[in-house]
């Protein structure tokens, strides 16, 4: 697996998490029209904390739905920072030579041990 195969899963994730988010985030503002059963909050924060927090702020915002609502507000706020902060880190790190090596080996271990833990053939 090279880095391009990587930032490839990388995006396919990001998207469908982010639909996904955005579509339990509608699905919970109709429930609460309906006062019916609803989604949990920590169900909706798990949603952006593995990455759709773009779409729980655009949701936010284009449904006007969990806006005024603390602490759920403020703990997608930190979410979104955190991710923000990642994500720069990362951006850095890559930027180096050595990072990029290190990151390289890490890579071949891991493929290496998943194909030991699923019996599958070793990478060459």
């Amino acid at each position: 697996m090279k880095y391009p195969d990587i930032f490839l899963y990388t995006a396919c994730w990001l998207v469908w998490i982010n639909l996904a988010t955005f579509v339990a985030f509608k699905w919970d503002k109709q429930k609460s029209i309906k006062k019916e059963w609803r989604i949990r909050e920590s169900t909706l924060l798990n949603l952006a904390l593995f990455g759709g927090s773009p779409a729980a702020i655009a949701a936010q915002k284009i449904l006007r739905h969990k806006t005024r609502k603390e602490p759920f507000r403020s703990q997608l706020r930190i979410i979104c920072i955190f991710q923000i902060v990642l994500a720069l880190g990362m951006a850095m790190a890559f930027s180096f030579p050595a990072t990029r090596a290190f990151f390289s080996e890490q890579l071949e271990l891991f493929k290496f041990a998943f194909a030991i833990w699923t019996n599958a053939p070793l990478p060459k």
